[in-house]
């Protein structure tokens, strides 16, 4: 028998389109076996508590890129005013099936339907949790610019994703037509510094940007010790970059680098200049 003519398999920038990515996400979002895997089922607390450290005691709240919620839902419950965006309608649709009713949750929108009144600087703390590394070249600008809109001045950015991932790790072939991909459509592998250039280049100070293992964070508070280091002026440089209140947060938080092992995640924190 003869050889079946096949078309040459597409590439990884040819697989992602943006029609692609919304359908594909707009399916894991109606999938109850896949609902385990989203990171912020795992890690929504602990974002918060560094954000904590950090000084969010208060505000309005933006989840950019919040998917069916769960980052949402904690921000939500722990007393603070949170808007969505999302990128998915699918997704967006379950964020406010989720959150219906909650009292401090505001609604999940895409950045078309987001009303007047929250598109101007309106936002003190702007998270987006494992989205960077989702996007494609073209789209990056016009992120930072549409963060950069919605947060006051002064106000905070909050970025995590995969510190330094390997892509081939979650390399898949598609049986179909031979197409090579990540499974989850990362695009990109994020490294600190990397990180930390293009969020100055848009405006930003950034006053924490590091490999950590946010498993260990959940119970992470400042302690009389990282007071005194930091009075001492024994921080280090990343200190020296922080305004003085927030050396003894920043030192909790190195604290718990320097006991991690591996350092699978990545999380930045920055003001808007």
């Amino acid at each position: 028998m003869g050889e079946i003519a096949q078309d040459a398999a597409p590439v990884m920038e040819d697989v992602w389109t943006p029609q692609r990515i919304a359908r594909f996400w707009d399916m894991v979002a109606q999938e109850p076996r896949l609902r385990h895997l989203y990171f912020s089922q795992h890690y929504a607390k602990s974002i918060i508590s560094v954000a904590r450290l950090f000084g969010m005691a208060g505000g309005k709240v933006m989840d950019y890129g919040c998917g069916p919620g769960y980052l949402s839902r904690e921000l939500a419950n722990s007393g603070f005013q949170t808007t969505g965006i999302e990128y998915s309608l699918e997704s967006a649709n379950a964020a406010n099936a989720l959150m219906n009713g909650l009292p401090c949750w505001n609604g999940c929108f895409t950045n078309d339907t987001l009303p007047d009144s929250s598109r101007e600087n309106g936002f003190d703390w702007v998270f987006s949790v494992e989205a960077y590394e989702h996007l494609r070249d073209e789209w990056i600008k016009n992120y930072f610019l549409t963060i950069n809109k919605y947060l006051k001045p002064g106000g905070t950015l909050v970025i995590s994703a995969p510190n330094n991932e390997n892509l081939d790790d979650s390399l898949i072939i598609c049986p179909c037509c031979e197409a090579k991909f990540h499974r989850w459509g990362h695009l990109r592998s994020v490294a600190p510094d990397d990180l930390r250039r293009i969020v100055e280049s848009h405006g930003f100070e950034v006053v924490l940007c590091n490999g950590i293992d946010l498993g260990q964070v959940s119970n992470l508070r400042v302690t009389i010790a990282d007071r005194i280091i930091a009075r001492c002026g024994l921080g280090g440089n990343t200190c020296r970059r922080v305004s003085t209140d927030m050396v003894p947060m920043t030192m909790a938080i190195k604290r718990i680098i320097k006991k991690s092992k591996t350092r699978p995640h990545l999380l930045l924190i920055a003001r808007k200049l």
